[in-house]
């Protein structure tokens, strides 16, 4: 997986703006040939592999005025600061920064989908060489291409996770959610740091929709490279960001969004929504591997429209509530 990585980081990131630095070599830079440290390593993955092709990126914490009690003030250096270069690891996994100032760096990965890999050294000009091993958690590799409904590469879509299933059937992905890429001009697009389970990758493009997620078992096959995603606009259209909603809070838990609060005056409450209610659908669109962006761009839209939500109580009945949606003063609310 590692030897994917390297076209895949490659790929995903942009060369660094080197500006007046000299490469050297892959996996080497110097950024002022003036000064004499140097902060190099080694990066490997969960199996103790070397991992090339992985960019790197080297900060200098920034020093800001704060207090130790009972000491004076002092620097504190424990801030990320700026970031000074970025190189990507050489196909042994290796890695140097040299012509470094005397201070103290932060060494990570750039992309923070990558777990772990976090190291912070200190340059000094008794000691200008510091090293490091870099221990990162690729996780899964999740790529392929977005295509609309002729077939052609959609560029610019948008590809995340919506859904993480440990087996359960709940949406165990939690928060903070894995980070989303766009798909370049072929329309192609890489996940990394994906978790080990049953996952749901989804697109979505602004003013086209969401298309139905597509589900991958990541547990014992970590790599999946030829995904196809079909992204269609959808006949009936989304308000996005409607004017007009049904006047609902909610809680999106890994059973899928819980109403909270259902307020006064507004349609849901005329309709007979109730607090607890488990939304499983919006208009026939399962919900429980749905984010809530997606969600609230269905269950919001024009005034005087319509909307059905599919909900379970907590006694275990279904019901099927129609509900006609009006502007409201709940703002972003559903």
């Amino acid at each position: 997986m590692s030897a994917l990585l390297i076209a895949c980081v490659a790929w995903l990131s942009p060369d660094a703006s080197q500006g007046d630095t000299r490469v050297l070599q892959p996996g080497q830079t110097v950024v002022d040939e003036s000064e004499p440290g140097v902060v190099r390593g080694t990066v490997l993955d969960e199996d103790e592999r070397p991992v090339g092709g992985l960019v790197v990126v080297l900060h200098r914490p920034s020093a800001t005025a704060s207090r130790t009690f009972p000491e004076p003030w002092i620097a504190d250096v424990s801030a990320e600061g700026v970031a000074v270069q970025s190189v990507a690891t050489d196909p042994r996994g290796r890695f140097s920064f040299e012509g470094l100032a005397p201070s103290r760096y932060t060494v990570k990965p750039r992309r923070s989908s990558i777990g772990g890999g976090t190291a912070h050294l200190v340059v000094t000009r008794e000691q200008p060489t510091a090293t490091t091993t870099l221990r990162i958690s690729l996780g899964g590799v999740v790529a392929g291409v977005v295509v609309g409904p002729d077939g052609a590469p959609l560029k610019r879509a948008s590809v995340f996770l919506a859904g993480l299933d440990l087996g359960d059937g709940l949406n165990r992905l939690g928060e903070p959610r894995p980070e989303r890429v766009r798909t370049g001009e072929d329309g192609r697009f890489v996940l990394l740091g994906v978790p080990r389970g049953i996952v749901h990758v989804q697109t979505a493009r602004w003013e086209w929709g969401w298309a139905p997620p597509q589900v991958l078992d990541m547990r014992s096959e970590r790599v999946h490279t030829d995904v196809r995603l079909v992204l269609e606009r959808e006949t009936d259209g989304l308000a996005f960001n409607g004017p007009a909603g049904v006047g609902i809070g909610l809680d999106f838990t890994p059973a899928g969004p819980v109403v909270e609060r259902v307020y006064e005056g507004s349609p849901a409450e005329a309709e007979g929504v109730r607090s607890l209610d488990l939304i499983r659908a919006v208009d026939g669109r399962p919900t429980r591997f749905m984010t809530p962006e997606e969600f609230r761009s269905r269950c919001r839209g024009a005034a005087d429209t319509k909307v059905v939500l599919s909900i379970v109580r907590p006694d275990g009945s279904r019901h099927e509530i129609e509900i006609v949606r009006a502007v409201d003063p709940w703002g972003e609310r559903e």
